[in-house]
């Protein structure tokens, strides 16, 4: 794990859905596109909000999501509309629950728990 761009660690400051993204493509070692404007490309196809992914986070968002480690929020769909939506709220926290969900996903994949 690395730092924050001012070079501090920051272990009491609420952990960023974008940040959390970063964390697990490095730790699971997944491939990450190396040009975020083709991953904001891709992305923009997912997240109605992609474009508020920092630049930084928008290769590993595409990964995890990808990976099918994390997952977009859906939008409540509104009268008349059929296709369902998401958002990926990067600047929000990641929950307990969204941690746990991602670690046994990780768990899976890498068959260390039955699916």
């Amino acid at each position: 794990m690395r730092g924050t761009l001012s070079g501090r660690f920051e272990p009491y400051k609420p952990l960023a859905r974008e940040d959390a993204a970063v964390m697990i493509a490095r730790a699971a070692k997944l491939k990450v596109e190396s040009d975020p404007d083709k991953a904001y490309k891709r992305l923009d196809k997912l997240f109605t909000d992609s474009r508020t992914i920092d630049r930084y986070a928008a290769p590993s968002v595409l990964a995890v999501t990808g990976a099918k480690l994390m997952e977009g929020k859906p939008h409540v769909l509104k009268p008349g509309q059929k296709k369902q939506t998401f958002y990926f709220e990067p600047e929000g926290s990641l929950t307990r629950a969204e941690a746990a969900r991602i670690a046994m996903r990780v768990l899976a994949q890498q068959k260390k728990v039955p699916k």
